[in-house]
């Protein structure tokens, strides 16, 4: 009987997982509401995919719940590859690409254009040439632009990422690129640059920050909130992730602004009031820790929508040639 739950949780938590970047319209998949937003709240689809995994995943939860534990750490580990859109090919086959060595792989990076030098760090299942807009844009304006796929994301190798991780490859492309005058992150982007920031010595002069959360904890509880699973099997998933590293990876210190605190550069924060994946609570919560960094608030985009928008990726570029927001 567990054997047929297991499967019949694989199945249903895979296609009900929001957790994905697409090309397509913006969906809600951990879908909060639209007015009256807290940070730790969600209002999750009612889809009868949904519903089904959270059925399973609960039922197996109460009666293998170290199951249940591993297959979250599964989910919340093992990004998808999706195929690039057909603008993002054509972008992709315009850039300087090559690969640097990375643990037991490689790294796959690119770059467009000269001038000034901007990296970009995509979000968790996202690809280095996701912000196809916004990468040209920036060329055209003056700008050099570098990003790269973050370990089991798009030509990148590996089968793994978490935060840790990426963090971890942030720091090894900056090392292998040189100076960064300014960093682009997006979503859990964020936080793992604010993990290789706080941990290794890295010549970055200013930040943009888009849509990002305020701590990885919260990340993994909306998780297991989203499967309907419990908060002690939740945390049986994080010590997976710890299991990887020599060092437990110290959830509780994993806050994005106060890791960021610590930081004496210029910091441009863009979050969206409709963002329905990570709640603009997040962005006020950061602010209100990073008193020196500008806030870009705007409406209608959503969570991946803003790294399109002329609006955003024109304050960017002024951020990024003037090291302040106008």
């Amino acid at each position: 009987m567990n054997a047929i739950i297991e499967q019949t949780a694989q199945f249903a938590v895979r296609r009900a997982m929001p957790l994905t970047h697409h090309t397509g319209p913006e969906r809600r998949g951990l879908g909060h509401s639209r007015h009256g937003n807290t940070e730790n709240s969600a209002k999750f689809t009612q889809k009868p995919i949904v519903t089904l995994a959270r059925f399973a995943m609960g039922r197996l939860d109460r009666v293998a719940s170290g199951l249940a534990a591993r297959m979250t750490y599964s989910l919340i580990s093992s990004p998808p590859r999706h195929r690039p859109s057909d603008a993002e090919a054509v972008l992709r086959a315009s850039a300087h690409q090559w690969r640097i060595p990375f643990q037991d792989g490689w790294l796959q990076c690119y770059r467009w254009g000269k001038g000034p030098q901007c990296l970009f760090v995509h979000c968790w299942g996202g690809r280095g040439t996701q912000p196809e807009a916004m990468i040209r844009q920036l060329t055209q304006r003056g700008l050099s632009v570098v990003s790269f796929d973050h370990p089991a994301h798009g030509l990148s190798s590996g089968t793994w990422a978490e935060q840790m991780r990426m963090a971890q490859a942030t720091a090894a492309v900056i090392h292998d690129v040189g100076p960064i005058d300014t960093l682009i992150a997006h979503s859990l982007g964020v936080a793992a640059t604010a993990i290789a920031l706080r941990d290794y010595e890295l010549d970055v002069q200013r930040l943009v920050s888009i849509s990002s959360l305020t701590d990885c904890t919260w990340f993994t509880n909306v998780i297991g909130a989203y499967l309907g699973i419990s908060t002690q099997t939740v945390a049986k998933a994080r010590a997976r992730m710890d299991a990887n590293y020599a060092q437990p990876m110290g959830w509780d210190t994993l806050s994005i602004p106060h890791m960021l605190a610590y930081l004496k550069i210029p910091m441009l924060l863009v979050h969206d009031r409709d963002d329905h994946e990570i709640p603009f609570e997040h962005a006020l919560k950061i602010k209100q820790t990073l008193q020196h960094a500008e806030l870009m608030a705007t409406n209608g985009l959503g969570h991946r929508r803003i790294l399109k928008d002329a609006a955003v990726i024109d304050q960017i570029s002024r951020f990024a040639h003037q090291g302040q927001a106008s």
